[in-house]
């Protein structure tokens, strides 16, 4: 296990639940953040979940790759996106309707939402009708963060955040209109 993998299960003795699935969103030209280091926390979390670097289907969607990585029960526990030409910043589509922000500094319209997408794999919102696919852009700058996208299990009680961040948490998703 790679030594970043075993700092992680001996940072987190006594867990005995599942790891969280990761998403990691990366720029091909983000000039702040190396995207070699997308390679390293998809080894990581690979590692944790016991899953081989060579287990990976690919697709495409708008100009973005994306990576999946399954565990050996068929469940996606590392995604890996990247968005060609793009800078420093979280990637972002205002163009679709779907209210989840607008072109700013490190807030980059390249025609793919990785807000969207994540809230999707949550099951927060909706999947879009086949008919709507990531329009293709013009891209000039690339962004990298890494966020994990564990959704609730069905069934069981999530524990509760600190108020805080659960409020913080709550007015972003009602800001973005994908919470009531």
């Amino acid at each position: 296990m790679p030594r970043w993998s075993s700092l992680v299960r001996s940072g987190a003795r006594g867990h005995d639940g599942r790891w969280p699935t990761l998403a990691i969103w990366h720029g091909g030209a983000d000039a702040t953040v190396s995207v070699s280091n997308a390679d390293t926390i998809a080894r990581q979390w690979r590692g944790i979940h016991g899953v081989n670097a060579t287990a990976v289907r690919e697709e495409r969607r708008g100009t973005a790759i994306h990576r999946i990585w399954s565990d050996a029960q068929g469940r996606d526990v590392v995604e890996d996106w990247t968005v060609p030409g793009m800078g420093h910043g979280t990637p972002i589509d205002p163009s679709r309707g779907e209210r989840l922000g607008a072109a700013g500094p490190y807030m980059l319209d390249v025609g793919i939402s990785s807000t969207a997408i994540i809230a999707r794999s949550w099951g927060l919102i909706a999947a879009p009708d086949a008919a709507v696919a990531a329009k293709p852009a013009a891209i000039d700058r690339v962004a990298k963060i890494a966020i994990p996208v564990t959704p609730k299990p069905a069934g069981k009680p999530r524990t509760a955040a600190p108020a805080g961040i659960q409020a913080t948490i709550e007015h972003a998703l009602r800001a973005a209109g994908l919470m009531r």
